[in-house]
């Protein structure tokens, strides 16, 4: 039995092990980071069409570019200020060059919204200038002063929007829907490309820094890869890694990143076992700090840096087996049907998924299973 002085230096090597656990600045020596994507949200920007009979038409969005899908100064000053924390971390750091070059690669959307996310961000990571002018606005006068607007109006219509989302997005509770992993199956179409081309991406770096003989120019060079992306990409990516609370919480399970959200993959090399280990950090708005999130990456097992193994384990889980204009013409594939003996089973249990006993029970359901199928 533990003296009570022992249990003292046991919470306090705890509450101080956490601490470091999340502590974004911490890296031991070992690590080296070789290499980094970011996958980011645009910022603020009009709405992309409208509804019958809507009374908010193109001619009243009038800021910024102006018209539907355009970028307000809002937007674009928030994308300014993401440039600045990446150029604070990465540039000034000297992980990466103070100009842009052969280093930097960025993949975006042909949505105007998501060109200007880009010149923004980019503007001020790579660019010093002495004086910047944006002009910021709040809620476009054109719809606050609207009769027919109010803040419970919004928010109401915030909180009905929200399941919608969910749905979208997978996450079905139960999983299982007429035994048809359906969660499985929407994530491979929308998770599953993002997360096999980081994952791709970073055993190629991952084995550049193990064996340089091994690796072409143009990954030589290559360290830092983003995407310019929408709310529902981002959120993608965290659902296949089971960090979807993360974005507001279990209160608001299903809600989407903010704008100007930002979630970054860093890849690092260890000396000591020649191992490759990656780290993820969210940024929830604009107004947020980087947060370390590994610890609460499914596999990871509550460590801030996790072996590359468990990254690729998850992009082969949702890994699309076609193209996804044919995927998702057909109904799904036999890895995502489940048996009716099997599914009532999951359904049943699918509470226990993210708690930490979750392996010792699905153990003893395949073993009663199996005695079963071997007794008849």
């Amino acid at each position: 039995m533990l003296s009570r002085r022992n249990l003292c230096y046991t919470i306090l090597i705890f509450v101080f092990g956490f601490s470091w656990a999340t502590n974004e600045t911490d890296v031991p020596e070992e690590l080296k980071l070789v290499f980094v994507h970011t996958i980011w949200r645009h910022g603020d920007r009009t709405q992309d069409g409208h509804l019958n009979n809507d009374p908010v038409d193109p001619s009243k969005w009038i800021k910024g570019g102006g018209g539907y899908g355009q970028l307000t100064p809002e937007g674009m000053g928030q994308m300014f200020i993401l440039g600045t924390k990446l150029r604070d971390r990465y540039v000034k750091t000297g992980f990466l060059h103070n100009f842009y070059d052969s280093q930097q690669y960025i993949k975006t959307t042909s949505h105007l919204s998501e060109l200007f996310n880009t010149t923004f961000t980019w503007d001020n990571l790579w660019q010093v200038h002495d004086a910047v002018m944006i002009q910021l606005i709040h809620f476009p006068e054109t719809v606050l002063n609207q009769t027919w607007y109010s803040p419970e109006f919004f928010h109401n219509l915030d909180e009905l929007e929200r399941p919608s989302k969910a749905f979208v997005a997978g996450l079905y509770d139960p999983p299982i829907v007429n035994g048809i992993n359906v969660k499985r199956a929407i994530l491979k179409t929308r998770g599953g490309p993002l997360i096999n081309d980081i994952s791709s991406r970073m055993r190629t770096k991952a084995t550049c820094a193990k064996n340089d003989a091994k690796c072409d120019n143009y990954h030589r060079n290559l360290k830092f890869y983003a995407y310019s992306t929408h709310d529902h990409t981002v959120f993608a990516l965290l659902t296949v890694l089971g960090l979807e609370s993360i974005v507001a919480g279990p209160e608001k399970y299903g809600e989407w990143p903010d704008y100007a959200s930002d979630i970054l993959v860093e890849l690092f090399h260890n000396s000591t076992d020649e191992r490759a280990y990656f780290r993820i950090l969210y940024q929830k708005n604009i107004n947020a700090t980087f947060e370390v999130v590994t610890h609460l990456a499914k596999g990871c097992k509550g460590l801030p840096f996790c072996d590359l193994s468990v990254f690729e384990s998850k992009a082969k889980e949702f890994r699309p087996d076609r193209p996804i204009q044919e995927l998702c013409q057909i109904l799904p594939d036999v890895g995502n049907q489940v048996s009716t003996l099997i599914k009532s089973v999951m359904n049943r249990y699918s509470d226990y998924e993210s708690s930490s006993n979750s392996n010792y029970w699905f153990v003893s359901i395949i073993i009663a299973i199996f005695c079963f199928f071997n007794k008849t």
